[in-house]
C-alpha cells in the first residue's frame, strides 16, 4: 500500500507476495493460516488486474517446506524432520531459502516482464502428490515402527509402518 503511489507515478513496478502451498489445498490443522494465504493469492490476482494498466506486475510465490528457523521447534522434537519430509517430496529434498530467493529474482526480472497475477509454486513437487514407491522405500524389511506426520496434496496424513506394512493412512485427526 505504501509503495503503490510511487509505482503508479513511475508507471512501473513489481510486487511479489510470499504465500504458501497451504493456500492451494485443504490442510485441516492450519485452517486460519491456509485461509489467509489463499486470500493473499486472490489479492495478488486482483492487484495484478487493477494495477496492470500502470505497468505494475503483481505475482505470488507459494513455497513448500523450506529449511528456515520456523521449523526450530519441530527439529527439537524430531531432529530428522527435514529428512522425513524429503522422503515425500518428488525432488527428494526440502527447499533452501535460496530456492525461494531465485524465484523472487526471476519474477522481479525482465525475463518475467509479461507475467502478472501468477501464483508460482516452488515446493519440489510436494503439492502434486506423494510418490508411493518412495513411501514404501522407507520400509527396509523386518519390524519397523515409525510414526510421522506428512503433508500430502489433499490432507494431513499419519502413517504408521509396522513389519513392512502401512497400517493406517487417514485424514486429519479423526476420533477412533
Amino acid at each position: 500500500k505504501a509503495v503503490l503511489p510511487s509505482m503508479i507515478s513511475r508507471n512501473k513496478g513489481v510486487i511479489i507476495n510470499i504465500s504458501s502451498i497451504n493456500a492451494l489445498n485443504a490442510y485441516g490443522h492450519v485452517i486460519p493460516y491456509s485461509a489467509a494465504k489463499a486470500a493473499m493469492n486472490n489479492l495478488t490476482r486482483n492487484m495484478a488486474l487493477r494495477y496492470g494498466k500502470h505497468n505494475i506486475r503483481v505475482n505470488a510465490i507459494c513455497p513448500g517446506t523450506v529449511r528456515t528457523r520456523v521449523h526450530d521447534g519441530r527439529l527439537k522434537n524430531d531432529p530428522e524432520f527435514f529428512q522425513h519430509m524429503s522422503d515425500f517430496i518428488p525432488l527428494g529434498r526440502v527447499g533452501e531459502p535460496e530456492d525461494i530467493a531465485k524465484a523472487v529474482l526471476f519474477l522481479s526480472s525482465a525475463e518475467a516482464s509479461w507475467m502478472t497475477g501468477h501464483v508460482l509454486v516452488v515446493d519440489g513437487g510436494v503439492s502434486i502428490g506423494i510418490d508411493s514407491p518412495r513411501l514404501m522405500s522407507r520400509i527396509h524389511g523386518g519390524t519397523v515402527f515409525y510414526k510421522h506426520v506428512l503433508f500430502s496434496q489433499k490432507c494431513l496424513c499419519s502413517c504408521y509402518e509396522l513389519t513392512g506394512e502401512i497400517l493406517d493412512i487417514h485424514a486429519p485427526a479423526r476420533s477412533r
